[in-house]
Parts: structure tokens; C-alpha cells; sequence
């Protein structure tokens, strides 16, 4: 079984891995689906003073409504008149950005495997 486990992480690792190389630069199809900001360098220096951490983050974001007080269930409908309003972004923001390309690759492989071993230790 751990000859199965290893043979399923290293082969469906790489597989994915050539698979997201092909469809990221031959196909290109991100690439038509992803727009860029107007200003990447005003919006960059809004964002970085207001993401605490590394991660995912949404605007508008709206509060649980579970065991709120009346006075914070004001606050949620006037976060959701904002939600309603517009703009949303959904964004996953790393501030210290990738460093090389090399390093972004081996996390990227990395990443696969793992998904890789979980998927193969599921079948098994």
C-alpha cells in the first residue's frame, strides 16, 4: 500500500503539475478570464495597509447574523446594502508577494502533491 500511496502522489503530482503548465501557457485561457486593475500600484498600495494577514478576503464582507444584538443586526443590513451595491472583490492577498518564480514552481508542485496524496490515500 505505501508503494501505491507514494507511486499515486508522485504521478498524479506531475501529472497535474504538466496539466496546469499546458493549460496556463499553451491554451491561455486564464489568461481571458482574469482582468487587471486600471492603477495595479495605487490599488496594491490601498490594499496592503488593510490586509492584517496573508489569505483570502471579501468587500463587502457581511457579518453571522447568529446571537447578534439588535443594534449589530443594523450593522449587517448596512453592510449588506453595501454587498448589494457593489463593487465585490474577492481576493486572495500574500503581502509579501512570491519572491522568485523558482520558489513559486516547487510550492506549486508541492501543493499538487499533497492534493495528490490525499486523493490516492482516499482510493486506497
Amino acid at each position: 500500500m505505501t508503494k501505491s500511496l507514494l507511486l499515486g502522489t508522485l504521478l498524479g503530482g506531475l501529472t497535474a503539475f504538466a496539466w496546469s503548465m499546458v493549460s496556463w501557457e499553451l491554451v491561455g485561457w486564464h489568461e481571458k478570464t482574469m482582468a487587471g486593475f486600471q492603477n495595479e500600484d495605487e490599488v496594491a498600495a490601498v490594499i496592503a495597509p488593510h490586509a492584517s494577514s496573508d489569505g483570502p478576503y471579501i468587500l463587502a464582507s457581511v457579518p453571522r447574523v447568529e446571537g447578534m444584538a439588535p443594534e449589530q443586526k443594523k450593522q449587517t443590513e448596512a453592510a449588506m446594502a453595501k454587498f448589494q451595491k457593489g463593487p465585490i472583490v474577492i481576493a486572495s492577498v500574500r503581502r509579501g508577494g512570491f519572491g522568485s518564480s523558482g520558489q513559486a514552481i516547487a510550492l506549486q508542485v508541492l501543493s499538487l502533491m499533497a492534493g495528490a496524496f490525499l486523493l490516492t490515500w482516499l482510493v486506497l
